[in-house]
Order: C-alpha cells, then sequence, then structure tokens
C-alpha cells in the first residue's frame, strides 16, 4: 500500500535532514589529510556520492508517486465518468487534453478509420519468407529496414511522450491514447502475420505498455 501523500512528503524531508546529518558527521570524523601529488579524496568520499545518489533516486522516486496520487485523485471521477459510459464531455475525452503530454509530433485526433498503409514493400516480402524458415528452425528471427517514419511512426516520440506520461502522474498505458502507436501495431501485424502463417491473427486484450526505470545504485 502506497504512503499517504503528507506522510511521503514528511518522509522526503526527513531523508534530506538525515542526508545534511551525514554530510557533517563525515567531514567532522575524516581526519585532515596533506594533499601529495598523486593523492586523491575521490576513494574517501565516495560513500558520501553513493549517499547522496540513493537520497536523489528516492526523492525522485516519492515525487514522482506525489504526481501520480494527484493525478488520480483530480481525475478518478471523470474516470469512473467516463468509464461508466457517462462521461462525454469528459476533458479526458479531449484530444486537447492529452496532446499536452505529446513529444516528439505525436497527437490524439478525433474518432476516425485509418487508411491502411502496409509497411512491407515487395522487397521486404524475400526477407519475411528467410526469417520464417529462422524462426521455424531457430525459434527466433529478426526483420530489420522497416521504413516506420514512411507510416508515420516516430518512434522516439513515443518513448518520450511514455516518459512524459510518466512524468505528469499517468501510467504509460495512456500512451494508447495516441494514433501513432495504432499506426505502429498496424505495421507490426504486417509483419507478424507472414512470420506465424496466420492471416487471421488478432489483438489480445491483454496489451499493455511499461516504461521501466533505471534502478538506483
Amino acid at each position: 500500500r502506497r504512503m499517504p501523500i503528507s506522510s511521503r512528503g514528511g518522509m522526503l524531508s526527513i531523508l534530506l535532514v538525515a542526508l545534511c546529518c551525514a554530510v557533517v558527521i563525515a567531514f567532522r570524523s575524516s581526519p585532515v589529510q596533506k594533499i601529495t601529488p598523486g593523492t586523491s579524496h575521490a576513494t574517501s568520499l565516495r560513500p558520501l556520492f553513493s549517499a547522496v545518489e540513493q537520497f536523489l533516486a528516492q526523492k525522485a522516486a516519492m515525487e514522482r508517486d506525489l504526481r501520480e496520487e494527484r493525478a488520480k485523485t483530480e481525475f478518478k471521477t471523470e474516470l469512473n465518468r467516463f468509464m461508466s459510459g457517462q462521461g462525454g464531455d469528459s476533458k479526458l475525452a479531449d484530444e486537447q487534453f492529452w496532446n499536452q503530454f505529446a513529444r516528439g509530433g505525436l497527437q490524439v485526433s478525433s474518432p476516425q478509420k485509418f487508411s491502411h498503409q502496409s509497411i512491407v514493400d515487395p522487397s521486404l516480402a524475400a526477407e519475411l519468407q528467410q526469417q520464417k524458415t529462422l524462426l521455424e528452425n531457430r525459434g527466433f528471427c529478426k526483420v530489420t529496414g522497416l521504413d516506420w517514419e514512411r507510416l508515420g511512426v516516430n518512434l522516439k516520440g513515443i518513448e518520450e511522450t511514455m516518459q512524459n506520461l510518466k512524468d505528469n502522474g499517468w501510467p504509460p498505458v495512456f500512451i494508447f491514447m495516441f494514433d501513432e502507436v495504432w499506426k505502429y501495431l498496424d505495421g507490426v501485424y504486417d509483419i507478424l502475420r507472414p512470420l506465424i502463417g496466420d492471416d487471421e491473427a488478432v489483438l489480445e486484450h491483454s496489451i499493455f505498455a511499461w516504461a521501466l526505470d533505471k534502478p538506483p545504485r
């Protein structure tokens, strides 16, 4: 269970005070040494730097939790209305609300049908057949030379938008609000179907989006 917002705010203050005390103790307890050529104090200060890095990582994690909690609190009612089908006037149904989180040219458009544009051109068909053979024989394969930009898919923009959603308290799975993600999935299926030999492949409802953070040292 997550701590209440007030408790986490107090925890940040406690961590900051503890860090300051650790710095004071570290410097007071360090003996005065004469600096000679070839001598470095980096080794003796390394534990202090490690403590600072750990504190900053914990502080960033707590601040992100606070933003998530505020976003959930602010939009909980609207989310419930939206999911129940009564939130047609909700800002969550407004593309401009989501476009504020977009990076790299991503956008949320009004409901519309995408015109299918295949990412598989004649030059790629032969490679797909070769990769299918490798998949059957080795259990894995790798398809290269895909021109995602031709489909209007900016993979870097998708990554940056997921991070921006996280930074503003929204789970990265809301990346599915943006058009480019569905264009990407549409292109993936053009590759997937010939590889697995199934033209009836469908998108599972369990599809999700993760944005993993680098763990603190």
